[in-house]
C-alpha cells in the first residue's frame, strides 16, 4: 500500500514538470514575438526618417508607405514624394532637361516656388527649341518658339532669326518676302538696318536689270546704307542727262534735282528747271513753278518768273479770302509790281476780321490807289476799311460841349441905324446825339441816330425874353458808303460831322432880328 502511494506520487511529478516547462517556454516565445512585432515598425519608421534626412526621398516614401497608418507615415510619404519631384525638377533643369523639369515641378504642386520654377522651365524649353530650330534653318518655327518663351534675350534671338530669314530670301531674290521679314525684325530692335539692307539689295537687282528709275527709288529708300546715296544720285544723273538730251524737261528736271551734287548735275539742271517751271506756269501750277524757278537760281529771268509765280498765287489767295496765305506769297516776291501794297491789304483784311478797324484803316491808307488785283476790289476794300473805322469812331453817345446863341437886331434912332448883338452861352443836359451803325453784306452801311437840342420859339435881343423848348429828331441812312458830313434834321436845323464833333446850327430871321444857335456835341 505504501508502495502504490509512492509510485502514484512520482507519476504526477513527471507529468506536471514538463507541463510547467512548456507553458513557460510558450509565454517566453509569445512575449518575444509580441515584443519583436512592436519593435519592427519603430525601426522601420526610424529607417524611413533617416532615408529622408539623407535625401533618398524615393526610398523614404516607399518605406513610409509600407508603414501604412503607423504614426504620421502617410503624411511623411506624401511629403517625401513632393520633395523628390521638386529635387528632380532642379536636377533636370540643371541638366538642360527642361520638359522633364517642367513635369517634375508640376508634380511638386504648390511646394515652395515649384509653380514659378515650372513656368521658368517651360519658357526655357521653348527658348531651347527656338535655338535648335534656328540652328537648323527652320526660322519660322524658331521664331514661334522664342515668342512663346519670353525668356532671357528672346527678342534679340527673334531679331536674329528674322534677319537670317530675310538674308536667305534676299539671296533667293524673293524681295517681297525679304522686306516683310526685315520689317518684322525691326519691331524687336530699334534699328532700320535690315530694311535698309533689303532696299539696297533691291536697288542692286534693279540696276543689274538696267531699270535705273526703279534702282534710284530703292537706293533712296536705303538711305545711308553703304553707298546707297551715291548710287541713287548716279542712277538719277544718267536718267536726267538722257531726258535732257531728248528735251524732256519735265523728267530731266526731276531726275537732275534728285541727282543733287553728283558731278555737274546742279549746273546742267538749271536749264531743265527753268523750262519745267515755264511748263508748270503755263498749266497754272504756280506753286510748283515757283519751286523750279527757285531751283534755276540766276538762270535767264528765273528770279522774275519766280516772283510772277508767287505774285499770281497771292492774287488767287486774296480773291479766295485766304489773306494769311496771300500775305506770305506777296512777301516772298518782294517789290514785284504791287506786292508791297497787296501785302498791306492782306494784313489789313486780317485786322478787319479781328475788328481792329483803326489798324486796318491805317494799313489800307498805305495801299497805293494804283494797286490792282483781279478778283479783289482793292480800292473798294480800302474805302470800306477807312469808312468802317470812321463809323466805329463815330458810333456812340455825344454830349453838348458848347451852346452858343446869337441874337442881333438893327436899332433905328432918327438918322442913326445900328446893330445890337446879344450872346447866350449855356449847356442843357438833355441835349445830345446818339449814333448807331451796321454793315451790309455789300459793304455799305446803315446809320441811325437821334439828336436833341434846344429850339428857341420866341426871339428877342433881350436875353431874358428868349423862349425855348427841347426838340428831338431821329434820322436814318441806308446803304451809304461813307460817313455823312452834313445833313438836315427836323425843325430846319442842320447837322455837320467832322473829326469826332457834331455841330448843329439853327437859324431864323424874324422882322429886324436875326437868330442863330450853334450847338457842339462831342463823344466822351
Amino acid at each position: 500500500m505504501e508502495r502504490y502511494r509512492e509510485i502514484n506520487f512520482s507519476y504526477k511529478k513527471y507529468i506536471l514538470i514538463p507541463l510547467g516547462i512548456g507553458l513557460t517556454i510558450f509565454l517566453i516565445i509569445g512575449g518575444v514575438f509580441l515584443f519583436s512585432m512592436g519593435g519592427s515598425k519603430t525601426s522601420k519608421y526610424n529607417k524611413a526618417v533617416n532615408l529622408y534626412t539623407a535625401g533618398n526621398y524615393e526610398e523614404a516614401a516607399a518605406q513610409f508607405e509600407k508603414l501604412g497608418d503607423y504614426r504620421d507615415s502617410k503624411k511623411r510619404a506624401a511629403e517625401a514624394l513632393t520633395v523628390m519631384h521638386y529635387t528632380n525638377g532642379k536636377l533636370a533643369f540643371a541638366n538642360g532637361e527642361f520638359d522633364k523639369a517642367e513635369e517634375e515641378y508640376k508634380a511638386a504642386g504648390d511646394y515652395e516656388n515649384a509653380a514659378a520654377l515650372g513656368q521658368e522651365a517651360a519658357r526655357a524649353s521653348h527658348y531651347a527649341k527656338g535655338q535648335a530650330f534656328g540652328s537648323s534653318g527652320e526660322y519660322d518655327k524658331g521664331i514661334e518658339e522664342f515668342k512663346k518663351s519670353e525668356y532671357k534675350d528672346y527678342k534679340d534671338k527673334i531679331y536674329d532669326l528674322y534677319v537670317a530669314k530675310g538674308d536667305k530670301e534676299i539671296g533667293e531674290k524673293q524681295f517681297d518676302k525679304a522686306l516683310e521679314s526685315c520689317k518684322a525684325a525691326t519691331t524687336f530692335k530699334d534699328t532700320k538696318e535690315p530694311v535698309l539692307k533689303c532696299y539696297y539689295a533691291m536697288g542692286e537687282d534693279a540696276e543689274s536689270n538696267k531699270d535705273l528709275k526703279q534702282a534710284g527709288e530703292y537706293y533712296a529708300k536705303a538711305e545711308d546704307y553703304k553707298d546707297a546715296s551715291d548710287r541713287m544720285k548716279a542712277a538719277y544723273y544718267t536718267l536726267g542727262t538722257d531726258a535732257l538730251g531728248k528735251n524732256d524737261f519735265s523728267n530731266a528736271a526731276e531726275y537732275l534735282r534728285l541727282a543733287g551734287d553728283y558731278k555737274d548735275a546742279k549746273s546742267i539742271a538749271k536749264d531743265a528747271f527753268y523750262n519745267k517751271g515755264v511748263q508748270l506756269m503755263n498749266s497754272k501750277d504756280y506753286e510748283n513753278a515757283a519751286v523750279y524757278f527757285n531751283l534755276a537760281g540766276d538762270y535767264k529771268d528765273s528770279k522774275t518768273k519766280f516772283n510772277e509765280s508767287k505774285y499770281t498765287q497771292g492774287l488767287n489767295a486774296l480773291a479766295a479770302g485766304k489773306y494769311k496765305e496771300a500775305g506770305e506769297y506777296f512777301d516772298a516776291c518782294g517789290k514785284y509790281k504791287y506786292a508791297k501794297d497787296l501785302l498791306n491789304a492782306s494784313a489789313a483784311e486780317i485786322l478787319l476780321a479781328d475788328k481792329k478797324y483803326s489798324d486796318a484803316a491805317s494799313l489800307y491808307s498805305k495801299v497805293s490807289k494804283k494797286a490792282k488785283a483781279g478778283g479783289f476790289n482793292v480800292q473798294g476794300r480800302r474805302s470800306f476799311a477807312i469808312n468802317l473805322n470812321a463809323f466805329e469812331r463815330a458810333s456812340g453817345t455825344y454830349f453838348v460841349s458848347s451852346n452858343d446863341v446869337t441874337v442881333s437886331k438893327i436899332i433905328t434912332m432918327g438918322m442913326f441905324r445900328a446893330r445890337k448883338t446879344y450872346f447866350y452861352v449855356g449847356t442843357i443836359p438833355s441835349q445830345g446825339v446818339v449814333i448807331r451803325y451796321s454793315v451790309n453784306s455789300d459793304g455799305t452801311f446803315n446809320m441811325t441816330g437821334r439828336v436833341g437840342w434846344m429850339r428857341f420859339t420866341k426871339f428877342s435881343a433881350d436875353q431874358s425874353k428868349l423862349k425855348s423848348g427841347i426838340v428831338y429828331s431821329d434820322f436814318e441812312f441806308s446803304h451809304i458808303k461813307k460817313m455823312p458830313t452834313s445833313f438836315k434834321v427836323k425843325g430846319g436845323a442842320r447837322m455837320k460831322y467832322k473829326n469826332g464833333t457834331f455841330t448843329l446850327t439853327y437859324k431864323k430871321t424874324k422882322s429886324k432880328a436875326k437868330f442863330k444857335s450853334i450847338i457842339k456835341y462831342r463823344l466822351f
